[in-house]
C-alpha cells in the first residue's frame, strides 16, 4: 500500500463522512489521531529495556562487572525479555525464586 492515498480514495472516504452520525464521526477522529501517534511512535527510536540490555550481555557471563542493569523510576519493564532472562538462569542450573 502506498503512503499517499490515490484522490479517488480521498473523495470516497470524505463521501461516507456525510452519512456517519455525530459519535460515528469522533471513533473516526480518534482512530485517525491513532493513527497519527503510531506512525510517531513507530519513527521515533525507542531506548533499550533494561532486560533487553542484559539479555544483550548475556554473551559476557564470564565478566561479572557486566551483570548489572540499571533501572530509572519509570523506565517499562519488558516482561517477555525478562522472562527469557530468567528461563537463561534457569537453564543454566540457578534456581527460580519462590512468587508470593
Amino acid at each position: 500500500m502506498s503512503d499517499s492515498p490515490t484522490p479517488n480514495l480521498i473523495e470516497q472516504i470524505t463521501q461516507h463522512l456525510h452519512t456517519l452520525s455525530a459519535d460515528e464521526l469522533q471513533t473516526v477522529h480518534d482512530f485517525v489521531e491513532f493513527l497519527i501517534w503510531k506512525r510517531q511512535t513507530a519513527a521515533a527510536p525507542r531506548p533499550k529495556s533494561a532486560e533487553a540490555r542484559a539479555i544483550e550481555r548475556l554473551g559476557d557471563s564470564d565478566d561479572p562487572s557486566k551483570w548489572i542493569t540499571v533501572m530509572e523510576i519509570g523506565d517499562e519493564i519488558d516482561e517477555a525479555a525478562l522472562a527469557r532472562l530468567d528461563q537463561w538462569l534457569v537453564d543454566r542450573g540457578y534456581k527460580k525464586p519462590v512468587s508470593n
